[in-house]
This record gives C-alpha cells, sequence and structure tokens, in this order.
C-alpha cells in the first residue's frame, strides 16, 4: 500500500518529538557487549562449535565485527520499562523543540510496536501507566492520560514504521489530536544465547514519536509512506519464529534485499515525486552490518546522483523494529538531521515485509 500524502491537506502531520533509549540514562540497567567478550559467555560445547574450523574465539570475533556487529546492547529490564526511557526522552525533546502547548493529558491514543512485549496487557497499556505514575514536568496530573486509547501491532521488523503510518491514519481520521508511538525492543531474547547464528545479531532499543494534528501548512512532518508484504514463493519461511527461537535463511534474505527491497524502495521515492538530490539521510532497518553495506551498496549503483548520508548504527546491533527509529532518533538529537532536511527510512522483515517513510523534521 503507498500513499503519497497530500501537502494542501487541511490537517498536516507533525512530528511533536522523538526520543529513545540511552545507556547514560540508566547505565546500571544496559551493557555493550563486544562479540569477543559475548563469544567467551556461550558454554563451552558452544565455542567448540564456533571455533571448530581451528580458528580462535579472537580470530572468530574478528570476522564477526566485519559481518554483524562489532558491539551490542543488552538491557537488564523489561520491553516496558525500555519504551519507558524512550517515552520520557521524547518528551524532553518535545519540550526543549519549545512546543509550549505540549501537554501529555492530550494523548489520544498510545500505539505500541514490539516483537517481544509482554503480550497483554500491551505494551501501550504499560506505558500509560507509566507516564501517570511519574509524568513529565509540564503534567502533574496523575489522571491526564485518562482519555488515552492504548493499543499494540506486531509486524516483524517493519513494526515502528508501520505504527506511525497508523498514527498518520488515526489522525487523518480526525478522531485522535495527538498519538504517541513507542517501540520498544528486547531483540537478545528473540533466540537462545547457545543459537550463537542468531543470538550474535541482536541487541535492546527503543524510540518513542509524538505525531500531532496541525493545521499549519508549514509544519507538515510526512511526505509519503509505503507498506507491503511478499509472502509469496517461500518467502514468508525466510524468517520464521520456531519452538527454538529466530530462524532465517540469510542467504535468501540478502537475495530478497537486492531483488525486491532496494528496487521497491527506489520505485516508492519515484512514486512520490521526490528527487534524489532532495533525500538528506538515508536510514534502513539494521539487520547486520553486512547487509546494511550491501543495501547502501545496491542503492547508489541505483542512484549515482545521492549525495546525503547514509546512516549506520554503531553500538545497538539488530534490534528488531526499533532499529531505525532509534537511529533516527540518536541522529536528530545530536545535529546531524536537521530541521527541514528529507529523511528516507526503509524497514524490512519476516513475511517478508517492508516499510517505507519519507518526512522532515519541522522548524519549531
Amino acid at each position: 500500500m503507498f500513499c503519497k500524502i497530500d501537502q494542501k491537506s487541511p490537517i498536516v502531520y507533525e512530528i511533536e518529538g522523538i526520543g529513545h533509549s540511552k545507556t547514560e540514562k540508566k547505565p546500571d540497567a544496559f551493557n555493550v557487549v563486544t562479540q569477543n567478550k559475548f563469544l567467551r559467555t556461550l558454554p563451552k560445547e558452544v565455542q567448540a562449535e564456533v571455533c571448530k574450523d581451528g580458528k580462535t574465539i579472537g580470530e572468530v570475533a574478528k570476522v564477526w565485527n566485519k559481518i554483524v556487529w562489532p558491539k551490542r546492547t543488552f538491557f537488564d529490564g523489561s520491553t516496558a520499562e525500555l519504551a519507558m526511557l524512550a517515552v520520557q526522552d521524547c518528551f524532553e525533546n518535545a519540550l526543549n523543540r519549545n512546543f509550549i502547548d505540549f501537554d501529555p493529558g492530550g494523548i489520544d491514543l498510545i500505539i505500541g510496536a514490539t516483537n517481544t512485549g509482554p503480550g497483554y496487557s500491551s505494551l501501550a497499556d504499560y506505558v500509560k501507566r507509566g507516564i501517570g505514575i511519574n509524568p513529565p514536568a509540564a503534567r502533574r496530573d496523575e489522571n491526564s492520560l485518562v482519555n488515552a486509547e492504548c493499543w499494540d501491532l506486531t509486524e516483524a521488523c517493519t513494526s515502528g514504521s508501520v505504527a506511525i503510518t497508523k498514527a498518520i491514519a488515526c489522525i487523518a481520521g480526525g478522531m485522535y489530536k495527538r498519538v504517541l508511538v513507542v517501540c520498544s525492543e528486547k531483540a537478545t531474547t528473540l533466540t537462545p544465547r547457545e543459537k550463537w547464528q542468531g543470538s550474535n545479531l541482536f541487541g535492546d532499543a527503543s524510540f518513542a514519536m509524538m505525531l500531532k494534528a496541525s493545521t499549519d501548512k508549514t509544519k507538515q512532518s510526512f511526505y509519503f509512506f509505503e507498506n507491503n508484504c511478499f509472502p509469496f514463493d517461500g518467502n514468508i519461511e525466510f524468517i520464521r519464529k520456531t519452538e527454538t527461537g529466530f530462524f532465517q535463511d540469510g542467504r535468501k534474505v540478502h537475495r530478497f534485499v537486492g531483488g525486491k527491497v532496494i528496487p521497491t524502495f527506489v520505485d516508492s521515492v519515484k512514486r512520490a515525486g521526490i528527487e534524489v538530490e532532495d533525500i538528506s539521510h538515508i536510514i534502513f532497518h539494521q539487520p547486520s552490518l553486512k547487509t546494511v553495506e550491501f543495501s547502501e551498496e545496491e542503492l547508489r549503483k541505483l542512484w549515482p546522483n545521492f549525495k546525503g548520508k547514509f546512516h549506520k548504527s554503531k553500538n545497538i546491533g539488530n534490534a528488531s523494529s526499533a532499529s531505525f527509529g532509534h537511529l533516527v532518533s540518536t541522529k536528530y538529537q545530536e545535529g546531524i538531521i536537521k530541521p527541514g532536511e528529507m529523511v528516507v527510512t526503509l524497514t524490512f522483515g519476516a513475511g517478508l515485509s517492508l516499510s517505507i517513510l519519507g518526512f522532515r523534521f519541522t522548524e519549531c
């Protein structure tokens, strides 16, 4: 499903704030682990399997650093607790951007996005409770969120991106004025540590984005989005949940990225009427260092005129559907993504599914 957002619509969708989990906010709960350290925590029999070709732990780690991720973040807490770190950061960001009318009490809907959440009650329910117990300085009324509707969605690694498009749709319908999207993933729980060919990918992270309805056309944040899945020809079997955790046919997924994901991304941007030269930042899902670098290489072949920045995570790892949003928030708060600059994101995962967003942060 492709949607080019009408820039002349009487209602526009503004990003009011964005935030992400930060290790420095709760250092005792986070552990950033190198691949070398991770390997040495595996049971001896698993280490023997990893090193069966005669390589040492250190030599294997050097290979993984180039293919998977050199470092990954582990969070010692619940998915809901991880989510609240992003929510609190999002509220601080909204206040810092001088949204003088910002008020958590005005939230009409909280959408949770997760593949590793509490199930029921929903992640959104826990977030609503968390805000009520510890509201930001702008609001100290424990009943301020009494009217906020809550629900979760799950669509593999596209969940966070899809949730943002659902927030847009809810605002477009006129019934919701302010929507909080919260995506939280303890992806390190997706597969047992002993299954090292999967567990060496994952990290834990969260992000939150606040969207609100506005009638000021200069405040439109979004240009287009596309959500789709391609479950045919055996694709639905390439990434799946098994009794023993995460399974992925890496080679087939890699071919899917090059053969379907990247061409769809290029076509989506074209359908939106956006010139490549106008894109300042591209952020993809972060499944592995190898896949991200391959994606950039394939995209630059098709877009030789692209002069913007292609971003990669440093120490998070594959945080499932939270990867891209965590990276967007990080780069925005660092001042690398500036207001007015166009950002295009792409996430993909089991299904095989994909989600594409084109947006900007507005001037305050």
